[in-house]
């Protein structure tokens, strides 16, 4: 029991690590002056393809069945295409350390969630706890406190969206699966679907990113998708209810702790 114990939080420390990185790589990218849908596609487009090569060497396939299917879409949707549209969004006008106090906040929105879709009981204690979470994270974030120009307190609401369908997408693979996949499988088809999606939205609005001629977003991207991509595999591996759901967001902050004493990412 200890043992399995110690391997689950290492998975957590792993990934919390990965997927701090995300936040610096996403600092980045926006600060040269690409836009988020063509970010995401050529993420979708890395993730598919790591992704690919692993089924390929285990000699998997995936499903097209309806729940299936039905699993590709709310993870692409719900778990990449809007909530990283809203990051993107955000880190143009948002220090790197407030997105991820930011999305630390998904265990206070997966709770609600979770309660209306019947799988966890309702508690005044966890309640109270995640009503003075909520209310810290306020204070950390405040314009007195974190932001360089106080007009940046209107793009907080923004960075709150990803949190949001993150912990709807974290409660719904826990309350209806995804469709007897792995989480490769799960990931793999979803990344196809996301492509799909953020391609169009790309071409249709301009923000596609040629690849011939930016060798650093591309770059950026595989680094971006490399980390999110294994740590999001965690998450759906370990997802279920409100508590596990929200227990890699925590982690997420403390990778990235690690990689701004790393890279020198400014805190502010």
């Amino acid at each position: 029991m200890m043992a399995q114990r110690g391997f689950y939080t290492l998975c957590l420390l792993i990934m919390g690590i990965g997927w701090g990185a995300t936040i610096p790589l996403t600092k980045v990218a926006v600060s040269e002056g690409y836009q988020e849908f063509g970010l995401i596609f050529w993420q979708q487009i890395i993730c598919a393809f790591v992704l690919g090569i692993v089924l390929c060497i285990r000699r998997q396939g995936v499903g097209l069945g309806r729940p299936q299917i039905v699993a590709y879409v709310i993870i692409a949707v719900f778990g990449t295409v809007l909530p990283n549209t809203a990051s993107y969004e955000a880190a143009v006008h948002l220090p790197g350390g407030v997105l991820a106090i930011l999305v630390s906040t998904v265990p206070m929105f997966a709770f609600p969630i979770a309660l209306l879709l019947g799988i966890e009981r309702f508690s005044w204690r966890r309640t109270a706890g995640l009503c003075l979470g909520l209310f810290s994270v306020m204070l950390m974030v405040a314009p007195e406190t974190s932001l360089p120009e106080q007009m940046a307190v209107v793009f907080i609401p923004i960075a709150l969206i990803a949190p949001i369908f993150y912990a709807f997408e974290g409660n719904y693979v826990a309350k209806w699966g995804i469709g007897g996949l792995d989480p490769v499988q799960a990931l793999f088809g979803a990344s196809l679907v996301g492509s799909v999606i953020s391609l169009i939205l790309a071409l249709g609005s301009g923000q596609f990113i040629d690849p011939a001629r930016s060798v650093g977003p591309a770059g950026l991207c595989f680094c971006h998708q490399f980390s999110d991509a294994r740590s999001h595999l965690h998450g759906i591996y370990l997802a279920g209810g409100s508590c596990r759901t929200g227990l890699c967001r925590p982690s997420r902050l403390s990778g990235h702790i690690i990689w701004h004493l790393l890279v020198g990412m400014a805190v502010r």
